[in-house]
């Protein structure tokens, strides 16, 4: 749950500095059309364009981050579902099968949402490219903005669609994920706090734990079987 609300705060954050990003530009664009305008006009709409094709890179940027997100959320996706740690089912619509082994479910819609993580990544360096070395005003290389912010909103605008999807297809083993609670003695901090609020200092309250937890070690036990 932690997780989907910093994703959630993320992607409406980074949808309103998109949106305000291709407004200004717009702005901008349609500005520098006016033929009526004056020359020391013209001048400061350049100056203005310019400002708004740094926009256009914040905008790309913006996806650039969006897309580790979901990088971040299909891997997510792609380890619950494996068969080691088996939290998760995904729908048969977003998986594959093996051609050599018949019980395989391959998460293949997560693993190209999380390798569209590169695709964005490349897009935004060939903007960046393209804006590094330019002069003041606009210049010719400009032109050569569309393709990358074309297929940076193109690609994150289908991983969001895709993701959406899976989300909702997602089924929980809960008893699965409440059973691998079980190991590694996840309960340990929460002693040690328990021991601290009943006045033992947290250093003396950890060596105590620790000690807990060596012992079910060399004796084969859980701290809820003690």
């Amino acid at each position: 749950m932690a997780f989907v609300e910093k994703m959630k705060n993320f992607f409406d954050k980074s949808v309103e500095v998109s949106k305000s990003a291709f407004e200004k530009a717009g702005d901008a664009v349609q500005d520098f059309g006016d033929k009526s305008v004056t020359k020391i006009e013209i001048k400061k709409l350049e100056t203005k364009l310019e400002k708004q094709y740094a926009e256009i890179g914040k905008f790309i940027f913006d996806l650039s981050l969006i897309s580790v997100h979901l990088s971040k959320l299909a891997e997510e996706i792609i380890t619950w579902s494996s068969v080691e740690f088996n939290f998760i089912h995904i729908d048969d619509m977003f998986t594959s099968g093996s051609s050599i082994m018949p019980q395989k479910r391959n998460p293949d819609t997560a693993e190209v949402i999380r390798g569209k993580a590169g695709r964005v990544f490349g897009d935004l360096t060939a903007m960046l490219t393209i804006m590094k070395g330019l002069p003041i005003a606009y210049n010719r290389d400009l032109q050569e903005d569309k393709p990358p912010v074309f297929d940076a909103t193109d690609t994150i605008k289908l991983c969001l669609e895709v993701i959406t999807d899976i989300m909702a297809s997602l089924t929980f083993k809960k008893d699965r994920t409440l059973k691998s609670t079980e190991k590694g003695f996840l309960q340990a901090t929460e002693i040690a706090d328990y021991l601290a609020r009943k006045n033992i200092p947290f250093r003396t309250a950890h060596g105590i734990v620790q000690k807990i937890v060596h012992y079910c070690i060399d004796n084969n036990k859980t701290l809820d079987k003690l």
